[in-house]
């Protein structure tokens, strides 16, 4: 019975205030967690950026349909987040396209800027997967005194064409690319397939002195990319949520879970 009287904002300026924000209905109750959730903990060197998609069918104007995915409608929210204990510093809910309907470009880079803006001049490493990464994120954060380790879409036109997989190239090859503070490396697990990264944070080309030899890039990379996923998982095991077609109380039982989870220092 209180479930159906909860409220997070005042109902009678929301109208108004949806008007530029499709999230007003949680949009204090959001920005509070994130305050709460940087102000009381302090990241280690590296921080991993990331998506979450949270599972609801429910009516918003913000629901993301991906038919390759598990959960085929969700809601998504972009995080940052400890990569070595997956600690969540900061959560922005994708809204989808704005309502002026401008197009929006560099979506991913504009993601990262925002959320790692509070961590600028601190020297910390930024990992991300190949939706956010880019040769002018590299230098935007450079700029910042920060560096970014992440994988590259094989598309990207400033891509070199000894970085594509191709039938010439051995298996555990290793192709390296230099220009003043970034260095592209690609890798070849097996035939007919190559892995590229780009960092501003490794200077060389040194592989790892095992079977495998895998550059030390891949070897950082693969070590800090799931600090998002981890905290993923952990909401979804020790979740609080209740079956409701109210997207606002959907959002509300992820807040809870957070707190739990910190509060029980399962972070």
């Amino acid at each position: 019975m209180f479930l159906r009287f909860v409220r997070f904002d005042n109902e009678s300026t929301r109208n108004e205030r949806a008007k530029t924000d499709k999230a007003a209905p949680i949009r204090d109750m959001w920005t509070m967690l994130n305050e709460n959730l940087k102000k009381h903990y302090k990241p280690n060197e590296s921080i991993t950026v990331d998506e979450q998609l949270f599972p609801y069918k429910g009516h918003t104007k913000f629901t993301q349909f991906m038919p390759s995915k598990p959960a085929k409608y969700s809601i998504k929210i972009f995080w940052e987040c400890d990569s070595s204990n997956a600690y969540p510093l900061q959560g922005q809910i994708y809204t989808g396209k704005p309502l002026d309907g401008q197009r929006q470009v560099n979506v991913g880079e504009k993601t990262v800027l925002d959320l790692v803006q509070f961590y600028k001049g601190s020297g910390r490493n930024i990992t991300t997967d190949n939706f956010f990464t880019s040769l002018q994120l590299a230098r935007f954060l450079n700029s910042w005194h920060m560096t970014l380790v992440g994988s590259v879409r094989k598309n990207k036109p400033w891509l070199p064409s000894n970085m594509q997989a191709s039938k010439d190239r051995a298996i555990l090859s290793k192709n390296f690319a230099f220009r003043e503070n970034e260095t592209l490396c690609s890798y070849v697990p097996k035939r007919n397939k190559s892995v590229v990264l780009l960092s501003s944070m490794h200077g060389t080309a040194e592989v790892e002195k095992n079977l495998t030899a895998k550059p030390s890039i891949i070897k950082y990379y693969n070590k800090t990319k799931s600090g998002v996923d981890t905290m993923d998982k952990m909401v979804t095991e020790y979740t609080t949520k209740r079956r409701t077609n109210r997207w606002p109380q959907r959002r509300w039982n992820i807040m809870k879970t957070l707190d739990a989870l910190i509060a029980d220092d399962f972070f």
